[in-house]
């Protein structure tokens, strides 16, 4: 239906003509449905996005972030949008921030892009792409880079990234036996930082390994899916389940199996 190549293109114009990092461009700042705040420019480019998928890629629904939809969607071919995950940050003036989005094809996520504007802009390669059966890459101005998971490492000296609604983190019991337990962690770095940067675990010397959502969206996470697992990782629910549409509020996104297996193992004796 697609080609890897097609969707890379278009993932590639798609993202670099927004614009991401000028604050002139947010224009008005309101409370969505669900009492989030959310920017002009990211109800842009998901209308963006939703146009193009009308014209390109006739009989695909647009699941938008910034828009009530039914979840999961009554269609096997969608597309699944956060314009831009970690808008509090970017509001803020915090770098940790950026787009996401996911084309279904036949119920299943076939292709999976992530941009970082802010790396974009620094270091040229802030675009990051997960293809079914095609690998997970990092694209920029230099060569393609195949992404990889880091190496296996017990969950006492694992890299702990935590996602999720501030409060939900805050009083999470899961939450914080995971802090106690980890050798160090980052709490609501975004979730397309720390994504890309789980499956970069080839790339950077002191990479993360444990990515662990509580109480995300479905839009928020299923993102992870492909560009975890094309990087060689594994996810499951928090609870150890196979990652559903259904149930992708609490996930984790781990390098090796035998780590997720502590994290549920630890969850599950709480």
């Amino acid at each position: 239906m697609f080609s890897f190549e097609d969707l890379i293109a278009f993932a590639r114009d798609f993202f670099f003509t927004q614009d991401y990092l000028s604050i002139s461009s947010l224009g008005v700042v309101e409370k969505n449905e669900r009492g989030e705040l959310s920017d002009e420019a990211e109800r842009g480019i998901q209308r963006t996005l939703a146009a193009y998928a009308e014209t390109h890629m006739p009989g695909f629904l647009v699941v938008g972030e910034e828009e009530q939809h039914e979840w999961p969607p009554r269609t096997e071919n969608f597309i699944v949008i956060d314009p831009k995950c970690g808008t509090h940050n970017s509001l803020c003036g915090l770098p940790n921030f950026g787009g996401m989005f996911t084309v279904v094809v036949d119920g299943a996520p076939f292709f999976t892009a992530i941009y970082l504007p802010t790396k974009q802009k620094v270091y040229g390669n802030g675009l990051y792409v997960a293809c079914q059966g095609k690998g997970a890459w990092r694209l920029g101005e230099t060569e393609p880079c195949r992404l990889q998971v880091a190496r296996p490492k017990p969950l006492r000296d694992a890299f702990l990234f935590l996602e999720g609604p501030s409060r939900t983190l805050a009083t999470s019991p899961f939450a914080r036996a995971l802090m106690r337990t980890t050798k160090r962690f980052r709490v609501d770095m975004s979730m397309p930082e720390s994504l890309t940067l789980l499956g970069s675990g080839n790339v950077y010397p002191a990479p993360i390994d444990l990515v662990v959502a509580i109480g995300n969206k479905p839009t928020d996470n299923i993102h992870g899916l492909l560009m975890t697992i094309e990087a060689d990782g594994v996810v499951t629910t928090t609870t150890g389940e196979k990652p559903k549409f259904r149930n992708l509020s609490n996930l984790v996104f781990a390098s090796h199996a035998e780590l997720l297996k502590q994290v549920v193992d630890l969850g599950a004796s709480l």
